[in-house]
């Protein structure tokens, strides 16, 4: 792509491309927010980019506390689920029994009105 294209595209005449094109690394070396945008665009043209470079000192706080944060809440619900995988298991060998007739008689999509129909059981065999 020749210079006279570059400058149409930006709006300006092909000797401003041409002037930054020789002195972009004396902009580069003065200009810290041209370099870290240029940086980016490299880094992001050659597959690259990771916006944690590229981020202030404030957004990288942020983005740890907020890191923290979820980390803390999928800890929680890693353990209560681990604890409720210790209680299935715990039921499921208590009633091992029940539970195979269980597994092996319900069919799919009928869990709900299975459920139903051993609470009423349930609450049958008890109340007498």
């Amino acid at each position: 792509m020749g210079c006279s294209v570059i400058a149409r595209s930006m709006n300006c005449n092909h000797a401003t491309v041409l002037h930054y094109f020789k002195n972009i690394p004396w902009y580069l070396k003065t200009d810290l927010g041209l370099h870290r945008s240029y940086e980016r665009i490299k880094s992001e043209f050659l597959e690259e980019y990771n916006p944690v470079y590229y981020m202030t000192e404030i957004e990288l706080k942020k983005e740890l506390i907020s890191l923290r944060i979820e980390n803390k809440k999928l800890s929680s619900q890693l353990s209560k689920s681990s604890k409720e995988l210790i209680k299935a298991k715990e039921s499921k060998e208590r009633f091992p029994s029940l539970v195979q007739i269980v597994m092996e008689r319900t069919r799919p999509e009928t869990e709900a009105m299975v459920a139903h129909r051993l609470n009423q059981f349930y609450n049958g065999v008890y109340d007498k």
